[in-house]
């Protein structure tokens, strides 16, 4: 397991806000948001782990059959731990549908992930 942790610096180009705004505006419009963690949840023991996740979804990659292709990798930090290679069943019509089914299925295994770490004790520096 890579100990290196990404050293990610935000840099703003333009009108864009920064990520400790848009963090502040989402928990302003969803005050109730909060990890479902259970009460029996062990003492968090060594250095906090970074997860970080890559989605990437090809929508109507395939010529021939018009379906898509979903990527994902989630890794601890710089260690890929995780991966999801999937070609769509179905046929979607827009990119943005492609889109939404990809994160989905990212955000059921990071929250997957982040509940065993916390159930073995693993400290998470942050939101995935």
């Amino acid at each position: 397991m890579d100990p290196t942790r990404f050293n990610i610096i935000w840099k703003p180009t333009g009108d864009e806000e920064s990520p400790e705004v848009r963090a502040a505006v989402m928990r302003d419009q969803y005050p109730d948001a909060e990890e479902l963690l259970p009460h029996n949840t062990p003492e968090h023991l060594g250095e906090k782990v970074d997860i970080n996740v890559s989605v990437d979804v090809d929508h109507a990659g395939n010529k021939v059959i018009l379906q898509s292709h979903t990527g994902i990798i989630i890794y601890c930090n710089f260690s890929p731990i995780s991966w999801f290679s999937k070609q769509r069943n179905t046929v979607e019509t827009l990119t943005f549908s492609s889109e939404i089914i990809a994160l989905r299925i990212e955000t059921e295994q990071v929250e997957g992930l982040r509940y065993k770490l916390r159930m073995f004790g693993v400290p998470l520096s942050g939101p995935a």
